[in-house]
């Protein structure tokens, strides 16, 4: 029962330990690339997202640790699951 529950739990989560983890280099490396081409005042709109600015939620004070402890969670996951297939 418990096992059943902790992956509800998991998959519920999921979504939001991943987007973040997939929109942050997506938005700086297209942030980077306006920049090269000297567009970048253009685009600060992907700076915004990049830094965790969605419209009027302001997430910015808190983004940088969400996105340090979302990749934590999956590298530990990740570890895991390597752990466990070690064992079969």
């Amino acid at each position: 029962m418990r096992a059943s529950r902790l992956k509800k739990i998991k998959y519920s989560l999921a979504p939001f330990v991943i987007i973040p983890l997939i929109l942050t280099p997506i938005t700086g490396g297209l942030f980077h690339i306006a920049d090269l081409a000297g567009k970048d005042d253009q685009y600060g709109w992907l700076m915004d997202i990049h830094t965790g600015k969605f419209g009027i939620i302001d997430l910015s004070s808190f983004y940088p640790f969400y996105n340090a402890l979302a990749l934590l969670i999956m590298a530990g996951a990740g570890i895991w699951l390597w752990f466990k297939g070690l064992r079969r």
